[in-house]
Protein backbone atom coordinates (compact mmCIF):
# COMPACT_ATOMS: atom_id res chain seq x y z
CA UNK A 1 0.00 0.00 0.00
CA UNK A 2 1.42 3.37 -0.99
CA UNK A 3 1.95 6.04 1.64
CA UNK A 4 -0.50 8.91 1.73
CA UNK A 5 1.66 12.02 2.09
CA UNK A 6 -0.27 14.82 3.73
CA UNK A 7 0.30 18.32 5.04
CA UNK A 8 -1.72 20.53 7.38
CA UNK A 9 -3.95 22.87 5.43
CA UNK A 10 -2.33 25.76 7.31
CA UNK A 11 0.52 25.33 4.79
CA UNK A 12 -1.74 27.26 2.39
CA UNK A 13 -2.03 30.25 4.73
CA UNK A 14 -2.03 33.35 2.55
CA UNK A 15 -3.39 31.70 -0.58
CA UNK A 16 -6.97 33.03 -0.19
CA UNK A 17 -5.67 36.59 0.29
CA UNK A 18 -3.43 36.38 -2.75
CA UNK A 19 -6.13 34.86 -4.96
CA UNK A 20 -8.54 37.62 -3.94
CA UNK A 21 -5.94 40.35 -4.51
CA UNK A 22 -5.27 38.97 -7.99
CA UNK A 23 -8.97 38.88 -8.88
CA UNK A 24 -9.31 35.10 -8.86
CA UNK A 25 -12.14 32.84 -7.74
CA UNK A 26 -10.94 30.82 -4.75
CA UNK A 27 -13.93 28.46 -4.70
CA UNK A 28 -13.43 27.47 -8.34
CA UNK A 29 -9.72 26.90 -7.80
CA UNK A 30 -10.32 24.75 -4.73
CA UNK A 31 -12.94 22.73 -6.57
CA UNK A 32 -10.42 21.78 -9.27
CA UNK A 33 -8.49 19.75 -6.66
CA UNK A 34 -11.45 18.53 -4.61
CA UNK A 35 -11.15 21.02 -1.75
CA UNK A 36 -13.36 23.77 -0.32
CA UNK A 37 -13.05 26.71 2.05
CA UNK A 38 -13.88 24.52 5.05
CA UNK A 39 -10.67 22.56 4.51
CA UNK A 40 -8.61 25.76 4.59
CA UNK A 41 -10.48 27.24 7.56
CA UNK A 42 -9.30 24.40 9.80
CA UNK A 43 -5.54 24.74 9.76
CA UNK A 44 -5.11 21.25 11.22
CA UNK A 45 -7.01 19.53 8.42
CA UNK A 46 -4.67 17.12 6.62
CA UNK A 47 -4.77 17.35 2.84
CA UNK A 48 -2.86 15.36 0.27
CA UNK A 49 0.36 16.86 -1.02
CA UNK A 50 -0.84 16.25 -4.58
CA UNK A 51 -3.77 18.58 -3.94
CA UNK A 52 -1.53 21.32 -2.55
CA UNK A 53 0.87 21.11 -5.50
CA UNK A 54 -1.90 21.09 -8.11
CA UNK A 55 -3.74 23.95 -6.42
CA UNK A 56 -0.72 26.25 -6.37
CA UNK A 57 0.24 25.31 -9.92
CA UNK A 58 -3.25 25.88 -11.27
CA UNK A 59 -3.70 29.13 -9.37
CA UNK A 60 -0.40 30.48 -10.69
CA UNK A 61 -1.43 29.54 -14.25
CA UNK A 62 -4.96 30.93 -14.10
CA UNK A 63 -3.92 34.15 -12.39
CA UNK A 64 -0.83 34.62 -14.59
CA UNK A 65 1.22 35.01 -11.41
CA UNK A 66 4.57 33.19 -11.73
CA UNK A 67 5.68 34.22 -8.23
CA UNK A 68 2.51 33.02 -6.48
CA UNK A 69 4.31 30.57 -4.18
CA UNK A 70 6.68 33.30 -3.03
CA UNK A 71 3.77 35.68 -2.45
CA UNK A 72 1.86 33.11 -0.40
CA UNK A 73 4.92 32.48 1.78
CA UNK A 74 4.92 36.20 2.62
CA UNK A 75 1.82 35.61 4.76
CA UNK A 76 3.28 32.74 6.76
CA UNK A 77 4.85 32.86 10.20
CA UNK A 78 5.54 30.53 13.12
CA UNK A 79 1.83 30.41 13.96
CA UNK A 80 1.24 28.62 10.66
CA UNK A 81 3.24 25.64 11.96
CA UNK A 82 0.85 24.98 14.84
CA UNK A 83 2.37 22.73 17.56
CA UNK A 84 5.67 22.64 15.68
CA UNK A 85 5.91 26.43 15.77
CA UNK A 86 5.37 26.38 19.54
CA UNK A 87 8.20 23.90 19.88
CA UNK A 88 10.63 25.92 17.76
CA UNK A 89 9.85 29.16 19.60
CA UNK A 90 10.85 27.69 22.97
CA UNK A 91 14.34 26.63 21.85
CA UNK A 92 17.29 28.61 23.23
CA UNK A 93 19.06 29.20 19.91
CA UNK A 94 18.68 28.60 16.19
CA UNK A 95 20.72 25.40 16.31
CA UNK A 96 18.18 23.96 18.72
CA UNK A 97 15.32 25.21 16.55
CA UNK A 98 16.80 23.66 13.40
CA UNK A 99 17.35 20.36 15.22
CA UNK A 100 13.78 20.36 16.52
CA UNK A 101 12.44 21.07 13.04
CA UNK A 102 14.37 18.09 11.68
CA UNK A 103 12.94 15.84 14.35
CA UNK A 104 9.33 16.98 14.47
CA UNK A 105 8.47 18.30 10.99
CA UNK A 106 6.00 15.46 10.45
CA UNK A 107 3.69 17.26 12.89
CA UNK A 108 3.11 19.79 10.13
CA UNK A 109 4.14 18.11 6.89
CA UNK A 110 4.61 14.40 6.20
CA UNK A 111 5.63 14.95 2.57
CA UNK A 112 9.17 16.21 3.16
CA UNK A 113 11.93 16.66 5.70
CA UNK A 114 14.76 19.14 6.19
CA UNK A 115 18.40 18.35 6.91
CA UNK A 116 20.96 20.65 8.52
CA UNK A 117 24.61 20.07 7.63
CA UNK A 118 27.87 21.99 8.00
CA UNK A 119 29.74 23.08 4.86
CA UNK A 120 32.96 24.76 5.98
CA UNK A 121 32.04 28.02 7.70
CA UNK A 122 28.49 27.77 6.37
CA UNK A 123 25.43 25.64 7.10
CA UNK A 124 23.10 24.14 4.53
CA UNK A 125 19.40 23.73 5.30
CA UNK A 126 18.32 21.21 2.69
CA UNK A 127 14.75 20.38 1.78
CA UNK A 128 14.11 16.72 0.81
CA UNK A 129 10.86 15.55 -0.79
CA UNK A 130 9.29 12.19 0.05
CA UNK A 131 6.93 12.20 -2.94
CA UNK A 132 8.05 11.48 -6.47
CA UNK A 133 6.91 11.96 -10.07
CA UNK A 134 4.65 14.87 -9.14
CA UNK A 135 4.72 17.46 -11.91
CA UNK A 136 4.28 21.19 -11.46
CA UNK A 137 5.86 21.38 -8.02
CA UNK A 138 7.80 24.60 -8.58
CA UNK A 139 5.29 26.88 -6.84
CA UNK A 140 5.11 24.55 -3.85
CA UNK A 141 8.90 24.28 -3.57
CA UNK A 142 9.34 28.04 -3.77
CA UNK A 143 6.66 28.59 -1.16
CA UNK A 144 8.33 26.09 1.18
CA UNK A 145 11.81 27.59 0.82
CA UNK A 146 10.57 31.19 1.17
CA UNK A 147 8.48 30.24 4.21
CA UNK A 148 11.52 28.62 5.81
CA UNK A 149 13.55 31.81 5.31
CA UNK A 150 10.73 33.78 6.98
CA UNK A 151 10.63 31.37 9.95
CA UNK A 152 14.38 31.82 10.45
CA UNK A 153 13.96 35.60 10.48
CA UNK A 154 11.02 35.32 12.87
CA UNK A 155 13.19 33.38 15.30
CA UNK A 156 16.59 35.00 14.75
CA UNK A 157 15.90 38.58 13.72
CA UNK A 158 14.58 40.56 10.77
CA UNK A 159 18.08 41.16 9.40
CA UNK A 160 18.85 37.45 9.09
CA UNK A 161 18.87 36.49 5.40
CA UNK A 162 20.44 33.47 3.70
CA UNK A 163 23.74 33.91 1.90
CA UNK A 164 22.09 32.21 -1.05
CA UNK A 165 19.21 29.93 -1.95
CA UNK A 166 19.26 27.03 -4.42
CA UNK A 167 16.36 25.50 -6.30
CA UNK A 168 16.40 22.18 -8.14
CA UNK A 169 14.17 23.57 -10.90
CA UNK A 170 14.55 26.30 -13.52
CA UNK A 171 13.19 29.78 -12.75
CA UNK A 172 9.47 30.32 -13.35
CA UNK A 173 9.58 34.09 -12.61
CA UNK A 174 12.07 36.84 -13.36
CA UNK A 175 15.39 36.85 -11.50
CA UNK A 176 14.58 40.31 -10.14
CA UNK A 177 11.39 38.87 -8.69
CA UNK A 178 13.30 36.21 -6.77
CA UNK A 179 15.76 38.77 -5.49
CA UNK A 180 12.90 40.99 -4.29
CA UNK A 181 11.14 38.20 -2.43
CA UNK A 182 14.17 36.38 -1.02
CA UNK A 183 16.75 39.14 -0.56
CA UNK A 184 19.77 37.06 -1.52
CA UNK A 185 21.53 35.32 -4.41
CA UNK A 186 19.31 32.63 -5.97
CA UNK A 187 20.62 29.67 -7.98
CA UNK A 188 18.60 27.34 -10.19
CA UNK A 189 18.88 23.85 -11.67
CA UNK A 190 20.87 22.75 -8.64
CA UNK A 191 21.08 19.29 -7.16
CA UNK A 192 19.00 20.21 -4.09
CA UNK A 193 16.55 22.79 -2.78
CA UNK A 194 18.36 24.48 0.09
CA UNK A 195 19.19 27.65 1.99
CA UNK A 196 22.79 28.51 2.88
CA UNK A 197 23.61 30.54 5.99
CA UNK A 198 26.79 31.58 7.75
CA UNK A 199 27.51 28.96 10.44
CA UNK A 200 27.49 31.72 13.07
CA UNK A 201 23.70 32.05 12.81
CA UNK A 202 23.33 28.79 14.74
CA UNK A 203 24.39 30.58 17.91
CA UNK A 204 21.77 33.29 17.55
CA UNK A 205 19.27 33.15 20.42
CA UNK A 206 15.65 32.55 19.52
CA UNK A 207 13.76 35.79 20.10
CA UNK A 208 11.77 35.82 23.32
CA UNK A 209 8.51 36.59 21.51
CA UNK A 210 5.85 33.95 22.04
CA UNK A 211 8.23 31.72 24.02
CA UNK A 212 6.39 29.84 26.72
CA UNK A 213 7.51 27.34 29.31
CA UNK A 214 5.50 24.21 28.62
CA UNK A 215 7.07 21.30 30.53
CA UNK A 216 4.67 18.75 29.04
CA UNK A 217 5.18 19.80 25.43
CA UNK A 218 7.59 16.96 24.59
CA UNK A 219 5.10 14.33 25.72
CA UNK A 220 2.37 16.10 23.77
CA UNK A 221 4.48 16.14 20.62
CA UNK A 222 5.41 12.47 20.96
CA UNK A 223 1.72 11.59 21.28
CA UNK A 224 0.95 13.52 18.09
CA UNK A 225 3.81 11.83 16.23
CA UNK A 226 2.69 8.38 17.35
CA UNK A 227 -0.75 9.07 15.92
CA UNK A 228 0.35 10.38 12.53
CA UNK A 229 0.11 7.11 10.65
CA UNK A 230 0.75 3.42 11.30
CA UNK A 231 3.58 3.23 8.82
CA UNK A 232 7.10 2.16 9.71
CA UNK A 233 8.49 3.85 6.59
CA UNK A 234 6.82 7.16 7.42
CA UNK A 235 7.93 7.05 11.06
CA UNK A 236 11.53 6.43 9.98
Amino acid sequence: MSIRYEVRSAALTGLPAEVTALGGNLDDLLATVGLNRTALADGDRLIRIEQVIRLLCEAARQLACPDLGLRVAGHQGLQMLGPLGRLLAREADLHGAFSAAQRYLALHNKAEHWRLSAVGDQVEVRRIEHFFAQEGGQQYREMAIAACARMVRAMGGANLHPLRIAFSHSPVASLACYRRHLGCEVLFDQEHDCLIYAASVLQRPVLAMARRDEPHLDDYLRTLLDGLQDSLELQV
